[in-house]
Formats: structure tokens, sequence, C-alpha cells
């Protein structure tokens, strides 16, 4: 035999508190499977023609960085007179010192002529004659510590030990 199920009112027509709570968990747990099933068909059944194409990006520029000008250094002067004291402060002088110039070597060249210059395809030979020795010399090129910075038919422009010095052309004639 089947049994009976006896459904008695509940005082003043309330459901049970339990019963208002179960509703609720039941409410907001099909909320939830709702809200999460939405999610998942988006991602899963979503195409891939809609996505959206972002521009290219631009390359950022180098930061800038300012350089921060601080306010110069004061000194406070007190030179009043002490309220409690009575003396008044001064400020020590300083004596000055004399810086002592070394004179600087002066710089002996040694004997050097300007002979000729023999014109190549492509450049100028010089001809220099130092202590009685002749060398030739391009531009730039350094023998014995002298320079040949530049140089024309009339003259040439050397360098010895940081100091130039320009030399005419002297011609030589052969004694007889």
């Amino acid at each position: 035999m089947p049994q009976e199920i006896q459904i008695q009112p509940l005082q003043h027509g309330y459901f049970n508190r339990t019963d208002l709570q179960k509703n609720k968990t039941y409410i907001l747990l099909f909320a939830v499977v709702v809200v999460w099933g939405m999610i998942l068909y988006k991602l899963l059944f979503s195409s891939q023609s809609t996505a959206v194409s972002l521009p290219p990006e631009k390359f950022l520029e180098p930061p800038v960085f300012v350089k921060k000008e601080f306010l110069p250094k004061f000194e406070i002067k007190a030179n009043y007179r002490d309220p409690f004291l009575g003396v008044s402060r001064s400020k020590p002088r300083k004596k000055k010192v004399s810086k002592q110039r070394i004179p600087q070597p002066k710089v002996i060249f040694p004997k050097i002529e300007y002979l000729g210059v023999i014109k190549g395809a492509d450049r100028f030979k010089f001809i220099l004659g130092i202590s009685n020795k002749h060398y030739f010399y391009s531009t730039k090129d350094t023998f014995q510590g002298v320079q040949l910075l530049s140089g024309s038919k009339k003259e040439v422009t050397i360098m010895y030990q940081s100091k130039k010095k320009t030399y005419p052309f002297q011609e030589k004639r052969p004694l007889h």
C-alpha cells in the first residue's frame, strides 16, 4: 500500500526558514550555472572572423630625461651682533694664494727646409730637408717627430711637439 503524505499548513501562512534558505540556494546556483554557460558558449562557439584587428603599434620614442637644475648653494652670513653675548661675529678672511705659473719649455725645431714638391698621379710628395737629410712627405706623414699638416707649391705647414710652423719654398742652386 502506498503511504499517504500529510501536509500540514504552517502557522500564519509562512514557509519554514530552512525552506527559504534552500530555495535561495537553488536560485543562486541556477544563476551561476547560466552565467558560466554563457561565458563558455561565447568562448567555444565564437567565430575567428569577428576578431578585432588592431593597428600596428608605433615604436615609442626613447624617454627624454630632463636634468633638474638645483638652486645655487647659499650661505647664511651671520655678521650681526649676537643678542646674548653682545659680540658681533666676523668671518675670518682667507688669504689669497697666488698660483705660480710653470714656464713651459720652449720647443726647439730642428733645421727644416722646404725644397720642393713632386706631383704624383693623385697626390703630392713634398721634399723636406730635416737636419741636412732629405725626406719625401705626403700630407699627414710623420718622420722623426715632424708631421706634415698641409702644403702647396709656395709653403708647407709642419707640426713638431704640438707646435705648428710654416716654411716657405727655398730654391737651392748648385754651387759651380
